[in-house]
């Protein structure tokens, strides 16, 4: 009797092994993706979609694309030779309204729709209500590299916050603040406390151009709902103009106290690494 038990469980470890042995790492399910074609679906607003094209044609190298409609993505959605890049406005947990649109990339073949689908990367892009399509077209570039990059390492499909050494390593390198960027309480306190740390306030068409002539600088961009619903969220980056690297990435719930741009807490962030 011992000895079936100790055949019955040796067979459970074996079974066991080699079902662990068969477990399919992330990287491992995003391997095939630079043989397979993105198909970059187009939302039929002219505007974010020329950003859209322009964006991809200037950086991305990673996979054969091509541009799609969403009834063809409806229709090929289950075919397991195309990845999609879907432009999507999203709700965030609390939040009564889809305020925030989101670049997702999702894995064709793998779900009946956008939710359900295995998601390889999510990143946000602008207010669904507000969107400035002059910044969005000085800064999708940058954010479309930085997903490319990040599908190219497997990574997990969140992009987490960036860590305060970060800056550190830029610290030669002068920030440009849009001066919308800023909440408004706290513009007369950086323009008078931060010009000697090389934290320099402009206007905001001043600092897009900064970031598209590519200058050796970080350039901050920011979006929030012009008509926030209880939830809404603001994003706030600083992305190096040169090598389209972020620097800076965090975000906060708006409320009376924090509205749209960087925070003190932010700012304090920014002269400590200088």
């Amino acid at each position: 009797m011992k000895r079936i038990l100790l055949i019955i469980v040796a067979m459970g470890f074996c079974f066991y092994s080699s079902a662990q042995i068969q477990i399919t790492t992330r990287k491992e399910k995003l391997s095939d993706f630079p043989m397979k074609t993105t198909k970059v679906v187009l939302t039929g607003d002219k505007s974010m979609d020329e950003c859209m094209k322009v964006a991809m044609k200037n950086v991305w190298v990673l996979s054969p694309f091509e541009f799609c409609s969403k009834e063809e993505f409806d229709s090929h959605k289950s075919d397991q030779d195309y990845y999609f890049m879907v432009l999507d406005a999203k709700k965030h947990k609390n939040e009564k309204e889809s305020n925030t649109v989101m670049i997702t990339v999702v894995k064709g073949g793998t779900g009946n729709d956008l939710e359900s689908m295995f998601q390889v990367s999510q990143f946000p892009i602008c207010a669904a209500d507000s969107i400035n399509y002059h910044r969005l077209d000085a800064f999708l570039p940058a954010i479309v590299n930085l997903i490319q990059n990040h599908i190219k390492r497997g990574l997990y499909k969140g992009f987490n916050k960036i860590k305060p050494e970060a800056l550190n390593k830029a610290a030669g390198k002068p920030i440009f603040i849009a001066e919308n960027d800023l909440s408004e309480s706290l513009k007369k306190y950086v323009i008078e406390n931060l010009s000697s740390r090389n934290i320099i306030v402009t206007d905001t068409e001043n600092a897009d151009n900064i970031f598209m002539e590519g200058v050796n600088a970080l350039v901050s961009y920011t979006f929030a709902p012009y008509h926030p619903t209880k939830g809404s969220v603001c994003y706030k980056m600083l992305f190096d103009a040169r090598t389209y690297e972020l620097y800076y990435y965090e975000s906060h719930v708006l409320s009376g106290k924090k509205g749209k741009g960087f925070l003190r807490k932010d700012i304090n962030k920014l002269s400590r690494s200088r």
